[in-house]
């Protein structure tokens, strides 16, 4: 009973260190807005900068991960360089202000120079922090990995929670406690939590328990599948970075079509990371109910592909449909975003899954499997942003009058 209580402690903890990490990203998008005194760019900065952290942080972690001798003790580190790094991000973007006088009299007066120093500044000041909560996923996967040698089964639990926590997060930062609080008292409240989670974790370690009861019952359920090929690996790389494009690029494509069909600013971008959050995280946790059974995972893997392109269809064509009722616009968002998003929280568990190399690799596979998942998830947002719904949007409407 007491291993168990561990195991659940750890879920706990990885649950409230999801809720800071969006509770900082909502504050910064907000404060990055005054920053640069435009919207669409705090967001871009924002967003490019969190998840390239992200991203950077789970390939620097994963590989340290394998061979830590103490990685919870590493994990309560990282929480505390968290709480430390946000409480310096207003600091060190207060300080700059000298800095972007001086380009202001440099370069003549032009307000173009100013603007590149504020956004390049803003996005390595946020970066740092990123990177840190980046770091948390691979290491806490690899310990609850060699533990109980459950890869796919402790990945789906743990990224499934600790995405559900970002919803909470986002909820909770963006909807009562910056109104009700301020934004300083809703950093200080995620401060408040990545300290918690660091002082307990170091409890945990610091009384040195072990999972040795569940070990005996577990190593009975290893899961059944043979680890693939390098080469197959890789191809899973590739497979995972296109699927990260099309995540993102379905995003933007989703905010666009809520927008055009529903004419109701209820719909908006955070309104619609809720549910997309949501939906990722339910995905996750449902794979995680059956992962340690899955004897072919590269084949639900391509199915569950197959699935996304297909819903993706269906809803070119019913989604128009509920813009011409009242209810249907209250459920617009859940039925455009949810389903797909759900397929998506499968997908990378699955995916990560097919990647791993053995236990001892844990970390490694997380980290590699997610910094090729982020890359992909930056890249479609860019392309499909700037250059599909732009630029090619633009000149196909223009060849379309000729």
């Amino acid at each position: 009973m007491k291993n168990f209580n561990l195991k659940k402690t750890i879920v706990l903890l990885f649950f409230l260190s999801g809720i800071s990490g969006l509770i900082y990203e909502v504050v910064w998008l907000r404060m990055l807005s005054r920053v640069l005194g435009v919207t669409n760019f705090a967001a871009t900065v924002t967003l490019a900068a969190y998840m390239l952290g992200l991203g950077l942080g789970s390939y620097i972690w994963g590989k340290k991960a394998d061979t830590d001798t103490n990685p919870l003790k590493t994990f309560a580190l990282l929480q505390i360089m968290i709480a430390l790094s946000v409480l310096l991000v207003p600091f060190l973007l207060n300080i700059a202000i000298p800095l972007y006088k001086f380009i202001f009299i440099k370069s003549n007066g032009s307000i173009a120079a100013v603007a590149f120093a504020r956004i390049l500044i803003a996005f390595f000041v946020l970066l740092i922090p990123a990177t840190l909560m980046g770091g948390t996923l691979p290491v806490i996967v690899s310990y609850v990995t060699k533990q109980n040698k459950m890869y796919g089964e402790n990945l789906s639990l743990l990224y499934g929670v600790n995405t559900l926590g970002a919803v909470f997060g986002v909820i909770l930062s963006g909807y009562f406690t910056i109104g009700l609080l301020g934004e300083n008292e809703t950093v200080f409240l995620g401060v408040v939590i990545n300290l918690f989670v660091a002082l307990r974790v170091l409890q945990l370690d610091k009384n040195k328990v072990a999972l040795n009861q569940e070990n005996v019952v577990l190593e009975k359920k290893q899961e059944v599948f043979e680890y693939y090929s390098d080469k197959i690996r890789n191809f899973i790389l590739l497979a995972i970075f296109i699927s990260g494009f099309t995540a993102l690029s379905y995003e933007i494509i989703w905010n666009r079509m809520l927008i055009l069909y529903l004419e109701v600013s209820i719909y908006t971008f955070s309104g619609m990371l809720t549910v997309y959050l949501t939906g990722i995280a339910l995905g996750s946790l449902f794979i995680n109910k059956i992962i340690k059974n899955i004897k072919k995972p590269l084949l639900i893997f391509g199915i569950l592909e197959i699935v996304l392109g297909f819903l993706s269809i269906l809803k070119l064509y019913m989604f128009p449909g509920f813009a011409h009722n009242a209810s249907g616009k209250i459920m617009a968002t859940f039925a455009l975003v949810l389903p797909t998003t759900f397929v998506f929280g499968m997908i990378f568990p699955i995916a990560a899954m097919c990647y791993n190399k053995s236990v001892e690799k844990s970390g490694t596979s997380t980290g590699m499997i997610y910094v090729f998942n982020i890359a992909g998830n930056v890249l479609g947002s860019l392309v499909t942003g700037f250059f599909l719904l732009g630029f090619w949007a633009q000149h196909i409407q223009l060849y379309s009058l000729l």
